[in-house]
């Protein structure tokens, strides 16, 4: 019901985007780009800065604004604000995420 919602304001919302693949055969702009809780099934912080770098590097000119949401923990390991930085990008504000203002949404690692 919400996305139908979203969708008759005009609003489009694409599921399922492979982050580590840029949509090359799209010039499409964005007003925003939520990267919503990414991991990569591994405890590594390294691999984790360089897929943070090269999301922001292939998405930095599709988008006004770009979310990232992250752990705390993550936010300290993975260095974010310095990924983006590297790409020319600025971080505008931070905010906490509560899980309680989305009860239909449950936080979760994917083991593909």
């Amino acid at each position: 019901a919400i996305l139908r919602e979203l969708r008759n304001l005009g609003i489009d919302i694409i599921f399922g985007v492979d982050a580590t693949c840029r949509l090359v055969d799209s010039a499409e702009m964005f007003d925003h780009i939520l990267f919503t809780f990414p991991h990569l099934a591994r405890e590594d912080a390294t691999i984790h800065y360089s897929l943070l770098i090269h999301f922001f590097w292939a998405y930095k000119e599709r988008a006004k604004y770009i979310h990232l949401t992250l752990t705390k923990n993550q936010v300290e390991r993975w260095h974010p604000v310095k990924a983006a930085e590297s790409q020319g990008l600025m971080l505008r504000g931070t905010t906490e995420f509560l899980d309680a203002q989305f009860p239909m949404y449950t936080r979760r690692r994917s083991h593909r």
